[in-house]
């Protein structure tokens, strides 16, 4: 299955926008890309954990967005390293390393990012992220009905 049309068909059984060029300033393209998805570009959480954005992009016909980030390499921000994260639809990260495994350059965190990207099968994750979303909303919905049961076997008081 193609990219787009992949993209086409979770945007309409999730209900949920893809992702898209908002802004030509990464900070905001990011954090309105990212809105009610994750916190991860919240002015707060960058701001505690001395992040700045520097780049972004939306892969796979907007089914993935990455952001190339700038962080405190160490505890009093003297000096930066650089990473590229990964985000799908939902907002979670399917991509980040971990801040000892940050580069010292941004066109290196780049670089690392490409090269593992090269791998990444898009439709294999979202196969599996659909089969997992589907296995939790069963289980609420299980909840529901076991409630909507006892409430209606209950005597009232």
């Amino acid at each position: 299955m193609e990219t787009s049309k992949l993209a086409a068909t979770i945007r309409e059984a999730c209900g949920i926008a893809l992702f898209s060029h908002q802004s030509a300033n990464p900070k905001r393209d990011a954090q309105r890309n990212l809105a009610e998805r994750t916190h991860y570009v919240d002015p707060e959480s960058l701001r505690f954990h001395k992040s700045r954005i520097l780049g972004r992009g939306v892969l796979c016909d907007g089914l993935l967005f990455y952001l190339v980030e700038s962080v405190a390499a160490t505890y009093n921000g003297s000096t930066r390293d650089f990473r590229v994260v990964l985000f799908d639809v939902f907002g979670e990260t399917i991509e980040r390393p971990k801040l000892n495994a940050c580069e010292r350059t941004q066109e290196k965190a780049r670089k690392a990012f490409w090269t593992s990207y090269e791998s990444f099968d898009v439709r294999s994750y979202y196969a599996e992220r659909l089969a997992e979303r589907i296995t939790r909303k069963r289980r609420k919905l299980e909840a529901c009905e076991r409630a909507l049961a006892t409430i209606q076997t209950e005597p009232e008081q």
